[in-house]
């Protein structure tokens, strides 16, 4: 072999060995890139070292590679400039040491020290807090008073002005018919003078007597109007005697919330109406035919039951109570209440839930939440919207509303209270926020064009007293919100609903 081909070889073998080496070595760089991209040696060349998915170009790796590695120096410098004083700082740790636990020391004393105070301050707070309760309590009960003297006042001047509309519509009537009456005759005399003369004081005195019926049959249709014969079913007569605690018997309109029963039942609600209905007298208690009466173990209506007595319908208030044990003693009778449904009867519950839910709505009906199977009521400060006479809308609390006053039941039309009601304040859990109103989680809201019971934030603190409505309509408006009244579904489709529900 010749010199010149030795050579060759020689080179090829070298740039082969090389190249092998180079390619094992690169790829033993590429795989430990982390620990050896910053070697003196690499970094020039780190180019050579791009993965393949990296979308960078060469150049663009090399220079955020040089970055990188220029940071770690930089790094690596700060370290070793520090390592003096952290080693200095080693040194006084002892000392910092003895001043850390003279530190703990102060701070243990000032600790004790605080302790004290705070607990003093703490008893104090305390204190403070039963008397501002106690303040919250007198101002609460101060402007329930004063809203009731309200409503007092402006009952009786709604009542005077509808006195003297009444009057002023009733003198309109009958001097338009006195005028048609008294016309048709003077053209009848006029035309037949000569014949209707003999007969004239009879004509006169029959003009008279259709007067007289006409202004009697306005009358009745006025007094019908104003009672609306409205059947709020299970109510007794004003001064039925209830049978109380301590032996003796009250009238069923002196008995409040929170007053106890003979049977040992608290009273947790009292309901007003103002109807017409025709009344059953059973065994010297006036009672409507649809109450209930416990009779051989079961109930019945009033009206079935043998010894009771249909009673003329007369326009008169009428009031029932809700109770804790479902029941009203009444002399030897025993009565359902209001309610009638038990609190522990959760399956009944529910069972009015839904029918409530098919009554107003077409929706699917939602699964109730404890909330929705509670009483329904309003804060005694929630401001209703009312009309007066002239159609003048105004806002007044629900605790100054009286039956008979008219409430907005939508942006254009009111209706009229019916009924009152009244409840116990700690009968619910808890207040929810909507708007303008508190309420209870029990009170249907319409929400969304759907009749819901109410939600929204929970408020804590609860009235003393929740009230609620009996209207028309069935509805009445607090601010932008249409809530049901205290029938739920109002008072024409009430007795149904017992009927399926209840007595099912």
């Amino acid at each position: 072999m010749s010199a010149t081909s030795f050579t060759i070889l020689t080179l090829v073998l070298t740039v082969a060995l090389s190249a092998s080496i180079t390619a094992a070595l690169r790829v033993n760089i590429a795989e430990n890139w982390a620990e050896k991209r910053c070697d003196p040696y690499i970094i020039p060349i780190a180019a050579l070292f791009k993965p393949d998915n990296d979308t960078r170009t060469p150049s663009e790796f090399a220079a955020d590679n040089l970055d990188f590695c220029q940071r770690i120096y930089i790094q690596n410098t700060i370290k070793a400039a520090a390592a003096v004083p952290e080693h200095l700082a080693a040194m006084t740790a002892d000392k910092v040491r003895v001043m850390e636990s003279l530190g703990d020391t102060v701070a243990s004393v000032f600790i004790n020290l605080w302790k004290v105070f705070h607990d003093t301050y703490a008893s104090f707070m305390d204190r403070m807090k039963v008397a501002a309760k106690l303040f919250q309590n007198f101002f609460i009960n101060m402007y329930s008073v004063i809203g009731r003297v309200q409503g007092a006042m402006l009952s009786v001047i709604y009542g005077l002005i509808a006195v003297i509309v009444a009057t002023v519509n009733s003198i309109q009537l009958v001097i338009i018919v006195n005028i048609i009456i008294i016309g048709i005759i003077t053209g009848l005399m006029i035309l037949l003078f000569l014949i209707l003369l003999p007969i004239a004081p009879v004509i006169v005195g029959a003009t008279v007597a259709v007067g007289i019926a006409v202004v009697t049959v306005t009358t009745a249709i006025a007094a019908s109007l104003v009672s609306e014969k409205f059947m709020p079913g299970a109510c007794f007569v004003t001064g039925t005697r209830v049978a109380m605690w301590d032996g003796t018997s009250r009238q069923i309109e002196s008995i409040v919330v929170g007053d106890r029963l003979v049977d040992g039942g608290y009273v947790t609600a009292t309901h007003l109406f103002r109807s017409s209905e025709p009344t059953y007298m059973l065994d010297g208690v006036g009672v409507t035919g649809d109450h209930l009466v416990y009779m051989d173990g079961s109930r019945h209506f009033v009206r079935d039951h043998p010894r009771a007595v249909l009673q003329p319908a007369i326009p008169c208030d009428l009031r029932c109570l809700t109770t804790t044990t479902r029941r009203i003693h009444s002399d030897s009778l025993v009565f359902a209440d209001w309610e009638e449904i038990p609190d522990d009867d959760e399956a009944t519950q529910r069972a009015w839930y839904e029918g409530v839910w098919r009554t107003l709505n077409s929706a699917p009906s939602l699964p109730p939440t404890e909330g929705a199977l509670e009483d329904a009521g309003l804060a005694p400060e929630s401001m209703v919207t009312c009309a007066d006479w002239l159609g003048q809308t105004f806002s007044m609390p629900i605790s100054a509303i009286r039956v008979g006053d008219r409430v907005c039941d939508g942006p254009d039309t009111t209706t009229r209270v019916i009924g009152l009601v009244t409840l116990r304040g700690n009968m619910n859990r808890d207040a929810i926020a909507m708007g303008p109103a508190l309420v209870t989680g029990g009170t249907w809201v319409l929400t969304g064009g759907t009749w819901r019971p109410a939600s929204g934030p929970v408020i804590a603190v609860h009235p003393s007293r929740w009230y609620h409505l009996y209207t028309e309509s069935g509805t009445f408006m607090v601010g932008d919100l249409r809530i049901r009244d205290a029938s739920d579904v109002g008072l024409d489709r009430l007795k149904s609903l017992v009927e399926t529900v209840v007595l099912g």
